[in-house]
């Protein structure tokens, strides 16, 4: 079953899955990365690169045969191992379906 941590009003997993993450003022600029931890309110990854916190992105991530997008709000930049940085970001605007497919990971991990 998913664990709660601390006080998080979300559940959330460790889990691994490719995205791709483009701001959502400048799509051009972006990169691709792994997720490490996916919620419900939102998810962190590793990246090559920084964005800026409270900027917004847009994800595209890649799991189980699906693909989910969703708009999301940099919370942290931390560094990470070799010049990359952990991510965390919140979910802003994500439709019911793709919360739906976010949903399903939790219930498969049970």
């Amino acid at each position: 079953m998913a664990e709660l941590t601390g006080t998080r009003k979300f559940p959330r997993i460790p889990i691994e899955y490719p995205l791709l993450a483009e701001l959502v003022e400048e799509p051009e600029e972006g990169g691709f990365g792994l997720t490490n931890v996916v919620g419900l309110g939102g998810c962190s990854f590793l990246a090559n690169r920084k964005f800026g916190q409270n900027k917004l992105l847009k994800l595209t991530i890649s799991f189980s045969g699906r693909v989910v997008e969703a708009e999301a709000r940099v919370v942290y930049e931390n560094p990470a191992e070799k010049e990359k940085w952990e991510i965390g970001v919140e979910f802003v605007k994500i439709s019911p379906f793709d919360r739906y497919s976010i949903e399903s990971l939790f219930h498969n991990k049970e």
